[in-house]
């Protein structure tokens, strides 16, 4: 359990600072070179560059030139709709009685 934490903390630091390199590379005094990219945007509104620093151990990380955000496989699968019957039979809402009509007596 111990080995399967390490693996997933490590791979989510490396893909941090190739995120945080990506950015660097993209910015210039701190703004965005191109302001159509969304990832570099996003990332500045959440971060402070000037307060990052890079471990000595994630310096040598290559970073590709179009940086891909993975997506969650939930994210991409089509959404199943479960509830097709529009049998409203033993529901607790319409036992209810407290809807009854009330009328005025003199």
């Amino acid at each position: 359990m111990y080995e399967t934490a390490r693996v997933k903390d490590n791979k989510n630091s490396e893909d941090f600072y190739k995120l945080v390199k990506y950015v660097i590379a993209k910015t210039e005094d701190g703004k965005p070179k191109d302001n159509s990219n969304l990832i570099v945007r996003d990332f500045l509104k959440k971060y402070n560059l000037d307060l990052i620093e890079i471990p000595e151990e994630f310096k040598d990380i290559e970073v590709e030139n179009e940086f891909k955000v993975e997506r969650k496989a939930k994210a991409n699968k089509k959404r199943i709709y479960t509830r097709s019957d529009k049998n409203l039979d033993e529901y607790d809402v319409w036992r209810c009685v407290d809807r009854g009509i009330i009328s005025p007596t003199g």
